[in-house]
């Protein structure tokens, strides 16, 4: 599966990647430096 750089938009899947990473106690900026987006965006899908 190829990672899309697409602003402000997740797959269910990478959903579901973010909140396992943040429950696994990563900051929210290093999961946005690893998708590539900025962290807003990171705590927008995990609030969501």
């Amino acid at each position: 599966m190829s990672e899309l750089k697409v602003r402000g938009c997740f797959t269910t899947t990478q959903k579901e990647k973010i909140r396992a990473m943040v429950a696994d106690g990563y900051t929210r900026q290093s999961i946005a430096n690893k998708f590539g987006v900025h962290v807003s965006t990171i705590y927008r899908v995990v609030k969501a």
